[in-house]
C-alpha cells in the first residue's frame, strides 16, 4: 500500500517515521485482507491439479514480463481456478499480501508451491533490500514445494531469504520452441543487428552498447542496434539521446519500446546477437526465448548467465562476483565480443537454438511441473 500524505506533508515528514506509518498501513490493510478470506472457506478437489496463482495469470499475448510470462504459459495447461488444491505463487509477481493468502490456502487443505526467482541484495537494492526480501521469506517458510529458476536463484535465496524445509528442485525457465524460431530466411550479413530487450531499469544496459557500437564502427565493422522495452531508469530518453548525437550514431540506432510476447519473436528474428549485460540476472527469459530464435547471447559471466548460454551459444564476460556492487562490461569488452560472435555467427546460431530446444522447451517444462503437482497431492 502506498502512503498517500499531501506533498508538502511528504516533503516535511522524515523518511524513518514514513516507514514506519507505511508498515502500519500496510499491516491494517493486511488484516482487513485476511479478515475478507476468513468465511470464504473451501475443500479442494480430491483429483487431478487444480491451481490457483493468486490472481496473476494473464494471457500470453499481452505486455508480459518477469513471472508473469511463466504464469501464461502454466495457465494454459492448468486454467487458473478458485476451486484449487495448489496455490502457484511466483515471487517475481506475487500478489498483495501473498503470505497471509498462502495460510488461508494451506488452513483450507490446499498445496502452497513457490517459483522462486532472484532476492534482494545491497548491490542491487541498496540498504533497503530485505524489503524486497520480506514478502519472498514469508511465502517460502509456508511452502510445500519450491521451484527454483536457476542454481543462482538457490544460492541467492539461501543466502538472502532461507533455506527451506520442504523439497526443492531446479527448473529453468522456458520457451515456446514452436513460436520462438529462426527466422525462414537468413539474415543479411551487414549491417550486424544488436539487440537489448527487456524491461531497462539499470543505464549501463543501453548505454555501454551504443558506445560498443561506436567503437565497432570505428574498426569498420557495419552496426545496427535495436533496443526494445522501456528506458526505465531517471532521464533516460534524454540521456541515450544526447549520446546518440555525441557518438555520430544518428540512423544506427532504432528504440522500439514496450512490445508484446506475440511481437517477441519477430523483434528477435530481425537480429543477429543478443546483447544482454545486466548483472546478476536470475534466470532471464529474453536470452532463452532469443537463443530459440537462433540469436548467440553476448552478457556477463554473472548470475544464471552461464547456466543459460554454456559454452556453445554465445560469448559471457568474466566480471567481478559480489553482492555489494554492480559490475558490468565495458565498452571495448563489448566490441571484442560481438567481433568474436560475428566471426562465427552460423555456427553459434545454430548451437543457441539446437541450447534452448534440448533444455529450455515448453513441454518439457511443463511436464516437470505436472510431476511436482502430482507429487504435492500425493503428499
Amino acid at each position: 500500500m502506498s502512503l498517500h500524505l499531501p506533498p508538502l506533508l511528504k516533503r516535511a515528514v522524515p523518511l524513518g517515521l514514513k516507514k514506519k506509518l507505511k508498515a502500519a498501513l500496510d499491516f491494517i490493510e493486511e488484516r482487513r485482507f485476511a479478515g475478507s478470506l476468513a468465511g470464504r472457506r473451501f475443500t479442494p478437489p480430491k483429483t487431478g491439479p487444480a491451481v490457483n496463482y493468486g490472481g496473476k495469470a494473464p494471457s500470453t499475448g499481452g505486455f508480459l514480463h518477469g513471472g508473469r510470462v511463466k504464469l501464461a504459459h502454466l495457465e494454459e495447461a492448468y486454467p487458473e481456478t478458485d476451486n484449487f488444491n495448489i496455490l502457484y505463487l511466483v515471487s517475481s509477481a506475487l500478489p498483495p499480501h501473498a503470505h497471509v493468502l498462502a495460510d488461508w490456502a494451506a488452513d483450507c487443505g490446499a498445496k502452497v508451491a513457490l517459483n522462486q526467482n532472484g532476492v534482494g541484495y545491497p548491490g542491487w537494492a541498496g540498504p533497503d533490500y530485505d524489503e524486497i526480501n520480506i514478502p519472498m521469506r514469508a511465502v517460502m517458510g509456508k511452502a510445500n514445494y519450491v521451484a527454483y529458476q536457476s542454481r543462482f536463484c538457490q544460492q541467492s535465496a539461501d543466502k538472502w531469504l532461507m533455506k527451506p524445509s520442504c523439497p526443492v528442485e531446479v527448473i529453468y525457465n522456458c520457451v515456446d520452441t514452436d513460436v520462438f524460431t529462426p527466422p525462414a530466411e537468413p539474415l543479411p550479413a551487414r549491417p550486424i543487428r544488436l539487440l537489448a530487450a527487456g524491461s531497462h531499469y539499470q543505464d549501463y544496459r543501453v548505454i555501454s552498447l551504443l558506445a560498443a557500437g561506436a567503437l565497432l564502427l570505428k574498426k569498420g565493422l557495419e552496426v545496427e542496434i535495436w533496443v526494445a522495452g522501456g528506458l526505465k531508469w531517471p532521464g533516460a530518453e534524454q540521456e541515450t539521446r544526447k549520446l546518440i548525437d555525441n557518438l555520430k550514431l544518428d540512423g544506427r540506432v532504432k528504440f522500439l519500446g514496450g512490445y508484446t510476447q506475440n511481437q517477441a519473436a519477430d523483434i528477435y528474428r530481425s537480429c543477429h546477437i543478443l546483447v544482454h549485460s545486466k548483472y546478476n540476472d536470475p534466470c532471464p527469459t529474453v536470452v532463452i526465448e532469443a537463443m530459440a530464435c537462433g540469436l548467440p547471447v553476448i552478457g556477463s559471466a554473472s548470475g544464471g548467465m552461464g547456466e543459460l548460454v554454456g559454452d556453445s551459444a554465445g560469448a559471457l564476460i568474466d566480471v567481478p562476483q559480489s553482492w555489494e556492487r554492480t559490475y558490468f562490461p565495458g565498452a571495448s569488452e563489448l566490441a571484442s565480443a560481438v567481433e568474436k560472435v560475428a566471426g562465427n555467427i552460423e555456427v553459434l546460431s545454430k548451437q543457441s537454438r539446437a541450447r534452448a530446444v534440448e533444455r529450455f522447451g515448453k513441454g518439457e517444462w511443463l511436464a516437470r511441473h505436472g510431476a511436482m503437482f502430482n507429487r504435492l497431492l500425493a503428499g
